[in-house]
This record gives C-alpha cells, structure tokens and sequence, in this order.
C-alpha cells in the first residue's frame, strides 16, 4: 500500500489546506496491490513533491508504503526515498536509520522506473 503527495507536495486530504500549493482533482495519492507469484509489485504514479516537516523544513520527496504479509500481526511501515533526492541528507526520517542501513529506503532510477526492494525474513 502506498500514499504520498502529488507532484507539487500537496497531499490530497482535507488536512492538507495549503492554497499556496497546486492541488490535482486527477491524482489520488493512494495505491494498494499484491505481490505477483516472483513476489515482484509495481505502482504507476508521479514522483511526490517536498512537503513540509518539523519547523520551517522540508521533507525529502518520499512514498510511504505499509506492507501487509501473511504472519505478521501488523503491517509493516517505511518510506521510500528517491536516488540523489532533493533533502535527503536533511531529512530527519533518513537519518534515523544507521548509516550501513540507509540505502534500503533509497529507491534506484532504472531506465524508465524506479526499484526498491522489500526483503521480509531471511
């Protein structure tokens, strides 16, 4: 499952009341899927705007994603973040992850796409 802002940062919830920010009646900001049988997903959407964090930042353009599996109790939150982003050597989510294990929320372009893989269990 996935939610994030549109391309201009604006999310589409009535707790985002920003005017000064683009709001887009076309774009939901919100996707669900299944794994296929190799356990590979895929969600077509815009890359997300900076939306703003603590004080006067902003956060890093991100997708947050929950993942559901068989076994677990409860779902499994992360972010994903973007290869050579806007902010995110700022953003204070990031770096709350131990260094070594930061580039598990870093998404990496492809041709045509971006890739992150979500490894659960060993």
């Amino acid at each position: 499952e996935v939610w994030q802002a549109n391309a201009a940062g604006r999310y589409c919830s009535p707790d985002d009341s920003r005017e000064d920010v683009a709001h887009d009646p076309a774009f939901i900001g919100f996707g669900r899927c299944a794994t296929a049988a190799d356990g590979s997903y895929c969600f077509r959407t815009v890359r997300p705007g900076r939306v703003p964090g603590a004080g006067n930042s902003l956060q890093a353009p991100h997708i947050a994603l929950s993942i559901f599996g068989r076994g677990l109790l409860n779902r499994l939150m992360t972010r994903l973040y973007f290869s050579h982003g806007d902010g995110n050597n700022t953003d204070p989510i990031p770096s709350c992850v131990p260094e070594e294990r930061r580039h598990t929320l870093i998404a990496q372009r492809q041709t045509d796409s971006w890739r992150l893989d979500i490894v659960l269990g060993g």
